[in-house]
């Protein structure tokens, strides 16, 4: 019998965006107690977690189907087989690379979890389809092992709090007062930011060391400045950043900014006006650091 899986992996960013988890490798096995016997316990749990190149490349023996995540988070797999499928199947994941960031030497790899497809027959193939979503702590933790942060928000006015289109949002690391990362609003105000943090950045913070790999978990301080047609609209003070919810980012960061253009000829630092700026960011549960 011939069967067909097709199916789509993404990730939360703050629980209000989505990333396409592209470029990874997704594999499927046989259940290890099916191929190995009563002797051989089964890892049931359906939560992401890290494995060990080791332990990736053990399961080899009992792989089904392999294949490539395309650009858009899909993938297909197939595979023959003699019989019916009805109970789990196990799935992984190795990752190179993050959305914004190069592929980096070495791929890390997760196990997704135990899970049933819903198996339907058509003219002898079974099709089933998976879609997997990982969560917005998780894919933190991922990204800080990547050393690629996002961040994610809106920009709105202070007055009617309706999202503001076609700006330009420029954000800055208040240790260095360096350009970061910048991008554009949509229509709605929404805008995404990619950055990736080197070896030597000293805003790293909190190495976590889980499976022989490094989960960095704070980045740097920040405060952003926003441009409309190559004119500042917008400035916040660098002392903005010394307040908790811009201190050390955490990977997967969340910022809506609330900002009144009509105030930027004030010679007032954007950020100290009450009613002008309001920060929200959302730390992706990140007293948690662990899978």
């Amino acid at each position: 019998m011939s069967y067909l899986l097709i199916g789509n992996l993404s990730a939360l960013v703050c629980d209000d965006a989505i990333e396409h988890v592209s470029k990874a490798t997704i594999r499927v096995y046989l259940p290890a107690s099916r191929f190995h016997g009563d002797d051989k316990q089964d890892d049931n749990t359906t939560d992401l977690h890290p494995i060990t190149p080791t332990a990736y490349l053990q399961k080899k023996e009992r792989l089904l189907a392999e294949g490539t995540v395309d650009e858009t988070g899909h993938f297909s797999l197939a595979w023959e087989e003699i019989h019916l499928f009805t109970e789990p199947l196990e799935f992984d994941i190795s990752l190179s690379q993050v959305p914004g960031k190069r592929a980096a030497q070495t791929a890390m790899h997760f196990q997704l979890g135990m899970f049933v497809p819903q198996w339907k027959r058509e003219h002898g193939l079974y099709k089933a389809a998976f879609a997997y979503i990982i969560p917005s702590h998780q894919w933190s933790v991922i990204r800080g092992a990547f050393r690629s942060w996002v961040i994610t928000g809106t920009v709105k006015h202070a007055q009617t709090i309706s999202g503001i289109g076609n700006l330009r949002v420029e954000a800055y690391n208040a240790e260095n007062d360096q350009l970061i990362s910048w991008g554009t609003t949509n229509e709605k105000g929404k805008f995404k930011l990619y950055y990736n943090v080197s070896e030597e950045d000293s805003s790293l913070q909190a190495v976590v060391h889980a499976d022989d790999e490094e989960y960095y978990t704070a980045g740097p301080s920040i405060y952003f400045k926003i441009y409309r047609h190559n004119q500042l609209i917008w400035s916040e003070g660098k002392d903005v950043a010394l307040l908790p919810e811009r201190q050390q980012i955490t990977p997967c960061s969340r910022m809506h900014l609330y900002i009144d253009p009509a105030a930027s000829s004030s010679n007032k630092p954007g950020g100290y006006e009450k009613g002008w700026l309001h920060n929200l960011m959302d730390k992706s549960q990140s007293i948690k650091y662990t899978f």
